[in-house]
């Protein structure tokens, strides 16, 4: 699948992590796009590994973006240039980072490809983003609920409910549950 319309600035930042080979995973809104549905975004965001941290921050750097927040699995970047849009980086260990990507689909983005999270995987990330802040309920549950539709012939309810209950927040598949009806 080909991204609508990628952002000129966004092209040019995923063109120099790949000339950089820094591994990494289109996830969010612009990663939902690879599964079909396309919402408005105003963010780029990226899976990394931790091992990769050092390596991003420096191309980041070298892009002219200055991190604006930080945790410890968690980062956003803002670019001197204020057209583009903010990178969010998502930090997991690496064994966490393997399995998504050993099933990650690729999407070309211009003349780039990147990778993106397989449709379980976009899903148990959304899922996990609920579980560790209910704020964005409404947000990700729309959009699982988007993607559901998308590809009802080829998710079984058993596998949304058995990610639900491992990824998601308690009683997250009773919102989710009605789509399959």
């Amino acid at each position: 699948m080909a991204a609508k319309n990628p952002p000129l600035l966004m092209k040019e930042l995923i063109c120099h992590l790949n000339f950089k080979e820094i591994p990494f995973l289109l996830i969010g809104g612009r990663g939902l796009e690879a599964h079909g549905y396309v919402r408005n975004t105003k963010d780029v965001d990226l899976l990394i590994s931790l091992q990769s941290k050092d390596a991003i921050a420096t191309s980041l750097r070298e892009l002219e973006y200055a991190c604006i927040a930080e945790t410890a699995i968690f980062s956003r970047w803002r670019s001197a240039n204020p057209i583009s849009d903010d990178v969010d980086l998502l930090y997991v260990d690496p064994g966490t980072y393997a399995k998504l990507a050993s099933d990650a689909i690729t999407m070309d983005f211009g003349s780039e490809t990147v990778s993106v999270p397989s449709l379980l995987g976009m899903i148990a990330l959304k899922l996990h983003a609920i579980r560790n802040n209910p704020e964005r309920r409404h947000r990700d549950v729309s959009d699982i609920r988007a993607v559901i539709e998308l590809h009802r012939n080829t998710i079984h309810p058993d596998e949304i409910q058995s990610m639900c209950e491992r990824y998601g927040p308690p009683g997250i598949f009773n919102d989710l549950n009605q789509d399959f009806e």
